[in-house]
């Protein structure tokens, strides 16, 4: 709600800025809440709540010149996500450079990591310190070994402790990757930090056999214009 103000606020369509400054010293002055986006969790502290909260405070802080809203984005919001990091494979799986969700359900689910992703692109947008881009490009590499078949499949989580029952993993697996997934959420929000680093962020670079953008590392990404599969042709 208070992002939607803020945006609003920053349209001109509604003048809410006194709601927002009383939302957001509400908020601070709590010393935060993180309980569950989920709607099927409970958990007092989970991940994208953190990072959804960075991304609101430090948009509120901006529209309001507050200058101590916008450190408390960093340090309330953003700064306790390291807490989450998974920084080595488990168990046999690839879940070096994930988050795990929460204490209550541990494993590494997918639309809640891309969300945090984004907020590190949206630091680095902010201030150009180079470890929030990492941390954002850290994470969507790792997702992006958890697709499954020709047309791309992208599992909702990956349990990396066995979680969940093994009715939910691909058959005869105790760990890994969730057999389920949510198409339209999962992808849609690994879209969003992705598409936000290749225009906000990459660089397009002329080679001999083309143009093309790189990575803050220097690694090739794509050529351009991007290549369109047959699908995507009108």
């Amino acid at each position: 709600a208070v992002q939607f103000l803020v945006d609003a606020t920053a349209a001109g369509l509604v003048d809410a800025r006194d709601e927002i400054r009383s939302a957001v010293d509400a908020f601070v002055s709590a010393g935060g809440f993180f309980g569950s986006t989920n709607t099927d969790t409970e958990d007092p502290k989970e991940n994208v709540s953190y990072a959804i909260a960075f991304e609101t405070l430090l948009a509120a802080g901006e529209l309001l010149d507050d200058q101590a809203t916008v450190d408390a984005a960093y340090e309330l919001c953003l700064r306790p996500l390291t807490r989450f990091e998974l920084v080595r494979d488990l168990n046999g799986q690839r879940t070096k450079g994930l988050l795990f969700m929460e204490d209550a359900w541990n494993a590494a689910c997918t639309w809640e990591t891309a969300q945090v992703s984004h907020a590190y692109l949206v630091a680095y947008g902010d201030t150009g310190h180079r470890p929030y881009v990492l941390k954002a490009l850290t994470i969507l590499r790792a997702m992006a070994l958890h697709h499954h078949g020709p047309f791309g499949f992208l599992t909702e989580a990956v349990d990396w402790d066995g979680h969940s029952p093994t009715l939910r993993h691909f058959p005869g697996e105790r760990y890994g990757d969730i057999a389920t997934t949510h198409p339209f959420l999962n992808n849609l929000q690994v879209v969003l930090p992705t598409v936000a680093f290749l225009e906000r962020f990459a660089r397009a670079v002329k080679v001999d056999d083309g143009e093309f953008l790189f990575d803050v590392e220097g690694n090739r990404l794509c050529s351009m214009p991007p290549p369109a599969a047959d699908w995507m042709t009108p």
